[in-house]
């Protein structure tokens, strides 16, 4: 190959490697700002979390919500959240990684900057909907999806800033709720089910 016409092709590749270039370039602009986001968000939430605990301590207990879901008779609802995105494991039988921090007590504040989903090598998005948690169940309804799970169901809850991981007795993989304040609906779950009410 002459010496031009390598010329011509370096010329003619130029365009493309310069749209390469300029694309992982905004890719990695667009990661770095949904982290910075996400980040944003975790702390929002860390912060409401933080202002609700002082007001459950000064009520003495969790006060119920209103809740624009339906209830079943003498239900109450103790939150509920209106933007949620529920995932699943992509396969069972994989128990998640506990290091990331999420296994913490109820009162207790979780670092922020990581996803339920990352505790997991592999997720799988089920829907979006809204989630309750009553005094006798946790449910999450979506477009043509329902999970209704009974209190008395949940083997254990754990948190990030921003989402719930749910194991339940009955179920061979966990329920992973994101986009919610984590810390509130953890601790609301396991308040109910310390006291099978308010928490007073």
């Amino acid at each position: 190959m002459e010496l031009e016409e390598i010329e011509w092709l370096m010329f003619g590749c130029a365009p493309i490697m310069a749209i390469f270039v300029a694309m992982m370039v905004y890719n990695a602009i667009r990661s770095s700002r949904r982290k910075e986001q996400l980040l944003e968000r975790d702390m929002r939430f860390g912060n409401e979390y933080r202002t609700w605990r002082e007001n459950v301590k000064n009520d003495g207990g969790i006060n119920h919500t209103f809740c624009p879901m339906s209830l079943e008779g003498g239900e109450r609802c103790f939150a509920f959240e209106d933007a949620v995105a529920f995932y699943e494991p992509a396969s069972t039988g994989i128990l998640y990684r506990r290091d990331l921090g999420a296994e913490t007590e109820c009162g207790a504040d979780v670092e922020p900057g990581w996803s339920v989903t990352d505790c997991f090598d592999e997720v799988r998005f089920i829907g979006n909907g809204r989630l309750l948690v009553s005094d006798r169940r946790v449910c999450f309804s979506g477009t043509g999806l329902r999970r209704a799970i009974p209190l008395e169901d949940v083997r254990s809850v754990a948190a990030a800033c921003s989402g719930v991981i749910l194991e339940t007795r009955s179920k061979d993989r966990p329920m992973l709720f994101n986009g919610i304040n984590g810390q509130r609906v953890r601790d609301t779950i396991l308040i109910l089910m310390r006291t099978g009410e308010d928490g007073n």
